[in-house]
């Protein structure tokens, strides 16, 4: 499993859960915050970039919300 997250506090963060056949395949992966991760896989004919991310809610805070869509 691949997670980006805070480490004190469950309140946001993005996980990618590859079985152990892709993992092989798996060149890098980088945490670019507590919301989103990349995740760069080698396939038969293509290298493969997945972008995973986890927007803030209509409920969060102004100030989450503007710093996620910056």
């Amino acid at each position: 499993m691949l997670w980006s997250g805070r480490e004190t506090k469950h309140v946001s963060g993005v996980a990618l859960m590859i079985d152990m056949l892709a993992e092989s395949p798996l060149i890098e992966w980088h945490a670019v915050s507590d919301r989103i991760l990349t995740a760069r896989f080698n396939s038969k004919s293509v290298k493969m970039t997945v972008v995973m991310c986890y927007a803030p809610k209509n409920s969060a805070d102004d100030d989450g919300t503007w710093l996620f869509f910056l």
